[in-house]
């Protein structure tokens, strides 16, 4: 994907999110996660998770090798601002940052999975069962003004594989509080 060149800093992001070139932005953003790797029925699948109780889950319907981008996180960009105020309600299973205290995006949570999207957000974790074949990787397109977030593969992934990703320490801590908080009242 090629754009127009553009100079980036904290005041042109701030103006840009403030604006209605922000659509523009989000809509580029789609475009090329979409363009760059795999979507849903086209590479990935959502299908019940292997992992109990992990609901549903990213499939592989190929076969990808190591260090290959396999899909994109898809979903609504938001402010950093958004994310906090998501985070404070326990509305932030899915968000992944793309510049850091700026953009985030937070990733798509409906199911049926919608078809043609990147399906980053449906992976599970494998924790400690299973081996996360994927991590979160941002990489930059338009001369590093366009930030895209991906699940990249760590290892060879063969078709019908579970695709699993760490969440981070940080996720765990604050999922496994949560749980004990809510089974003592």
């Amino acid at each position: 994907f090629r754009g127009p060149k553009t100079v980036f800093d904290e005041t042109h992001f701030v103006l840009l999110t403030m604006s209605r070139p922000f659509d523009t932005y989000e809509r580029l953003y789609h475009q090329c996660i979409h363009a760059k790797a795999a979507t849903i029925g086209n590479g990935v699948e959502v299908e019940p998770s292997e992992i109990l109780g992990g609901g549903n889950g990213l499939f592989a319907t190929r076969s990808f090798k190591k260090n290959e981008l396999i899909t994109g996180v898809d979903g609504r960009l938001i402010t950093h601002k958004e994310a906090d105020d998501l985070k404070a309600k326990g509305q932030h299973t899915h968000i992944r940052t793309l510049i850091r205290q700026h953009l985030c995006v937070d990733g798509l949570k409906q199911y049926p999975a919608p078809k043609g999207r990147g399906g980053g957000t449906y992976a599970n974790d494998g924790r400690d069962e299973y081996l996360n074949n994927a991590e979160f990787k941002v990489v930059t397109v338009m001369d590093g003004t366009l930030p895209l977030c991906f699940l990249r593969a760590k290892m060879d992934i063969e078709e019908g594989e579970e695709i699993l990703v760490s969440y981070g320490r940080q996720y765990w801590q604050i999922h496994d509080a949560m749980l004990a908080f809510a089974k003592g009242s």
